[in-house]
């Protein structure tokens, strides 16, 4: 999920990533003071309402005040001699000038940035994601009757809307664990185990009342979608810590929303959605009712070392009255990811990895994890706000139901709405059929916060142990060689932490 931007931001003057976001806040502030002193009424921010500083951050793309700044302040570390923050600096520059604009932009804005820094190890990464990105989406686009340099558009209607394909769906004991690695968790195809939570989630998780009172005397911090947020997934962590058993007890019961292709990510109003919460850490008690399937038992990050991070993450619990959605987002860290449904029904729209192009991927200062600016937060390609790449790409879409178990590959973006009130267990793991993609995410994570170095070497020693994970397969010369390139990541940081 969304962990390396969360702890990062969460960590405040802790996290040296913060700290230009401070100072431009300070600068922000200052400024407002002088101009209402002077009669001036400062015009009210574009951005939404949020207390995420990258969300607040939105609203001062291209003003010319705080991009001066930001220019000042970076040749300012730059004379001290402090690399850090003047990559820092750079990278909220970046931000300032609309990075996240049309993918050609984003090209120019960064390679200025490593030209004026090379050792912006974040700068040097993302450029060549951005390069690589915008020759998928330039590809795709091209010979079709749509304005190429259109990335969020629609500027125009799109010639055609791609079909949506359904989610495939296999019965959990008719699946085998070798037929599921090979078509796939290494094929990066999401597949929905029928019958599969019942095997694996016993105990209180299928009814509402029965969860509240094993969360008598818990609490915890829930999130909120704010639309148009910079936030993971458009959820925002809501400042109020709640009384689990109360909330459980609490959610309301309003009819189910009808079978079809989402709500657009405009319709559903503000609700309140515990989102990820970690059972080792808040809930140990509940551990035992949870086993995964074979299917995913060759997990590395539970054999981590104790300590490491996210080792102790996962599983995770999901309670989200009927309305509650997760908008198009990916998960950090290239994992793969389980959930278990137990009670309801949720949503799935979930795109192939080799498309994140044409969602428009954008990164947003302090993080790795883009947001993705392609017109829905829902990720309909037949939405009348869809950009033109997005009308290209073949999501699957289905339901899934109390008593299944969806499986989400690596890099896969997806969007997920509560039809009803849900229950869910969850977690995110890696495996040797996710590792090389994970390596190299990891490995860039590891430039914005030191911890992750910690956990990519702890993989590496856990996976050269061998079983209880297979070899993963590789068909072709042309997946080994996408193996090998998607790795460079991780070496520039290797390399420039070196």
């Amino acid at each position: 999920l969304g962990y390396f931007s969360t702890s990062s931001l969460s960590t405040g003057g802790d996290c040296h990533t913060m700290q230009p976001i401070h100072a431009l806040a300070r600068f922000i502030r200052r400024r407002h003071r002088e101009q209402a002193a002077g009669g001036c009424i400062a015009p009210p921010s574009p951005c939404p309402v949020s207390i995420d500083p990258r969300t607040r951050l939105l609203g001062l793309r291209g003003d010319a005040a705080a991009i001066q700044f930001a220019q000042t302040s970076a040749a300012e570390a730059a004379e001290r001699g402090d690399r850090v923050e003047h990559g820092q600096w750079l990278e909220l520059l970046g931000g300032l000038l609309g990075v996240d604009g049309c993918s050609a932009r984003a090209v120019s804005v960064l390679a200025t940035i490593v030209e004026l820094d090379p050792d912006a190890r974040v700068a040097l990464i993302r450029a060549r994601r951005a390069a690589a990105n915008e020759a998928i989406r330039v590809q795709t686009l091209r010979g079709a009757d749509v304005d190429v340099g259109d990335c969020r558009g629609p500027a125009a209607l799109p010639a055609f809307v791609a079909a949506a394909r359904p989610l495939p769906r296999r019965r959990a004991t008719d699946l085998s664990e070798a037929e599921f690695r090979a078509c796939f968790a290494d094929a990066g195809v999401p597949v929905v185990l029928t019958g599969g939570a019942a095997a694996m989630v016993t105990g209180p998780f299928g009814d509402l009342r029965k969860l509240a009172r094993r969360l008598r005397g818990k609490r915890g911090a829930v999130k909120t979608r704010i639309p148009g947020s910079a936030a993971w997934a458009e959820l925002e962590q809501d400042p109020t810590v709640l009384d689990l058993e109360e909330f459980v007890l609490g959610l309301a019961a309003p009819p189910p929303i009808p079978a079809g292709r989402g709500d657009g990510g405009t319709a559903t109003p503000p609700a309140r959605y515990l989102h990820d919460w970690s059972l080792p850490q808040f809930a140990p008690d509940l551990m035992p009712d949870v086993v995964p399937l074979p299917h995913f038992a060759g997990d590395l990050i539970r054999r981590c070392a104790d300590g490491t991070m996210l080792s102790n993450s996962w599983p995770s619990l999901f309670v989200g009255p009927a309305g509650t959605q997760s908008s198009l987002h990916v998960d950090s860290g290239a994992t793969h990811f389980w959930m278990a449904v137990t009670h309801g029904t949720k949503f799935w729209r979930v795109f192939p990895r080799d498309q994140l192009a044409l969602l428009n991927p954008v990164w947003t200062p302090g993080t790795f994890d883009p947001h993705l600016a392609c017109g829905a937060a829902d990720g309909d390609p037949a939405s009348d706000t869809a950009s033109p790449a997005l009308c290209r790409a073949t999501p699957w879409e289905g339901d899934v139901q109390a008593g299944d178990v969806i499986f989400i590959p690596a890099n896969c973006a997806h969007f997920v709405l509560n039809r009803t009130d849900t229950i869910a267990v969850s977690a995110n793991f890696i495996d040797s059929t996710n590792l090389h993609l994970a390596q190299s995410e990891l490995g860039a994570a590891a430039v914005l916060d030191p911890r992750v170095l910690q956990l990519v070497e702890e993989l590496e020693r856990v996976s050269a142990l061998g079983p209880p994970s297979a070899a993963p397969i590789v068909r072709d010369e042309d997946a080994a060689q996408k193996r090998q390139r998607v790795s460079s990541d991780h070496q520039i940081a290797t390399e420039k932490t070196a």
